[in-house]
């Protein structure tokens, strides 16, 4: 696996998820694993863009449900074949979607897999129709638990919060642990 730290490829092709994957759920997991699939079929790289941080923990202070370094190892034992790490920051908050529309072109994605919320560039002015006007695009539904809610990262948050942690280790798929990382 290889990993960029702020700094985007440039790829003859791949397939691209881009997202923030705090705590790589079992939503997460899905969404990679499709991608895998058509990545592997088309004997392309799977490529995951990320953040150094998630937006939702910058800007609303919550809690993280994994380190940047948790996080790159459970997409690697997802056989994600190249990580960009982008460095959330006031800088990078600043980068229009045009501007970001231009750093994905360089990954020259076949296809580019993002959840059914997925919003980019300042002021989250960007949206999923952007995308599509440029890139195939496969958008993904949010997964559902098996009571039928909805699995997200505020969710597992509000649940650790409630100290209700082996339903949001049902959610995660993995074991959490106090202080963010298993």
């Amino acid at each position: 696996m290889i990993l960029f730290h702020n700094q985007v490829p440039n790829l003859t092709s791949c397939i691209l998820v881009i997202g923030a994957f705090d705590g790589v759920h079992k939503g997460h997991q899905y969404l990679i694993s499709e991608a895998r699939k058509k990545a592997r079929k088309q004997n392309v790289p799977l490529v995951v863009y990320t953040f150094s941080l998630p937006p939702k923990v910058y800007f609303q202070k919550t809690i993280q449900l994994c380190s940047l370094e948790e996080k790159i190892n459970r997409l690697k034992k997802l056989g994600v074949d190249m990580i960009v790490v982008a460095q959330f920051n006031e800088m990078y908050m600043k980068k229009t979607k045009d501007e970001f529309i231009e750093e994905i072109k360089k990954l020259q994605p076949l296809t580019v897999y993002i959840g059914s919320n997925f919003r980019f560039g300042a002021g989250r002015k960007g949206e999923i129709s952007d995308l599509q006007r440029i890139f195939d695009v496969n958008v993904s539904e949010i997964q559902l638990s098996e009571d039928g809610e909805a699995i997200s990262s505020s969710r597992i948050r509000n649940l650790i919060t409630l100290k209700q942690f082996i339903l949001a280790e049902n959610l995660l798929g993995w074991t959490y642990e106090k202080g963010g990382i298993s």
